[in-house]
């Protein structure tokens, strides 16, 4: 630990690399691997719950679409407390770091459930499904919603438990998560038209924009998402980071590969290899953009994105599906959803000097 108040782990001559760990956030700040620096404004592989909002996401009225319940709670960035870092050494090369947060809103949470705008949401239609009666005596009913059945927890403070250990040895990180996403049920609940989901459950990195190419065995050459994928075929593929994200009429998440066994990103001096925990068997998907997900989200046209000085890696354990039975309601099926629930999962960091992928 240093006096800036950060927790340093860092390898015996002659292996050349170093991690570094933020006490106050529990961020990982710095990843140097023979004199190349892994991570990017101080952005290390961090647990990611949102993704930016697609035309479906936005389907809905009155505040139903998923869009307007992710951000009536500012799903994408949410404030960090109760931070602690702990660490242990196993055996003669091997050293634990582990991280515990709490996630909280940074906003106050609107009751008012009917008013998207307070979610600075503009929703897209599905007043003649989502209607509302004058005569609130009427006796329609709607439909019951499986995962919402305990209401007890309505009163609940919404705060996520996260918890990251870090398995650091001389060659890869090991980074495994224990998330309780339970106390969102009810404020992403939609009042029985469909159940809560939250829009991904993964890891996101932001890397030095020179690690500008990606490979990965899964899916492609061209996006596929959990209930979009057919079409793609299962092999070893390349491009280049840039062209990943799938330019539609409004900026939105794009680009993602589903069923991804091992990918690769690279640049000149060091290649990022990612794996999935073994009980995993594959990321559900894998995406890279040189767009941060805050500026895609924030954009109405592709003229006003301009590339980040980063190249943002994501690595989903769950992603929820895109939809399209129609683009008026949140109709993703019940099966591409992410159910606010307790997880475990994780994935294995390895770099390597140089460009090694091979294809």
């Amino acid at each position: 630990i240093d006096s800036g108040g950060m927790l340093k782990v860092k390898s015996k001559s002659p292996l050349n690399w170093s991690v570094c760990f933020s006490l106050e956030s529990g961020m990982m700040t710095d990843w140097t691997y023979f004199g190349t620096n892994l991570v990017e404004h101080d952005c290390g592989p961090t647990l990611n719950l949102y993704r930016a909002c697609t035309d479906n996401d936005r389907g809905g009225a009155f505040g139903t679409s998923f869009a307007s319940r992710w951000n009536k709670i500012g799903l994408s960035n949410m404030s960090v407390s109760d931070v602690s870092v702990e660490t242990a050494k196993e055996g003669l090369s091997m050293v634990t770091v582990s991280v515990h947060q709490v996630w909280r809103p940074r906003i106050p949470i609107v009751e008012n459930e009917e008013d998207a705008s307070v979610a600075n949401v503009n929703e897209v239609g599905g007043i003649h499904w989502f209607g509302r009666d004058a005569d609130s005596s009427s006796k329609t009913t709607e439909p019951s919603c499986s995962r919402v059945e305990d209401q007890s927890d309505d009163d609940k403070e919404v705060a996520i438990d996260v918890r990251t250990m870090y398995t650091i040895s001389s060659h890869k990180i090991d980074v495994d998560y224990d998330v309780d996403l339970s106390s969102l049920r009810s404020v992403l609940s939609c009042k029985g038209k469909t159940d809560p989901s939250v829009p991904r459950l993964g890891m996101h990195m932001e890397m030095p924009a020179t690690f500008d190419e990606a490979y990965w065995y899964g899916s492609g050459p061209h996006e596929c998402y959990p209930d979009r994928k057919e079409s793609g075929l299962m092999q070893t593929w390349r491009a280049k980071v840039e062209d990943f994200p799938v330019k539609y009429i409004v900026p939105s998440e794009s680009g993602g590969k589903t069923d991804v066994r091992w990918a690769a990103i690279s640049s000149s001096d060091c290649t990022l290899f990612c794996l999935p925990k073994e009980s995993q068997t594959s990321f559900e998907l894998f995406n890279v953009s040189p767009y941060s997900q805050s500026d895609v989200d924030a954009a109405d046209h592709w003229s006003e994105l301009k590339p980040s000085s980063s190249t943002h890696l994501y690595l989903d354990y769950r992603h929820m599906g895109v939809g399209g039975d129609d683009s008026w309601s949140p109709c993703i099926h019940e099966e591409y959803l992410i159910p606010p629930a307790s997880y475990k999962f994780g994935y294995q960091l390895k770099p390597l000097p140089g460009n090694k992928a091979i294809i």
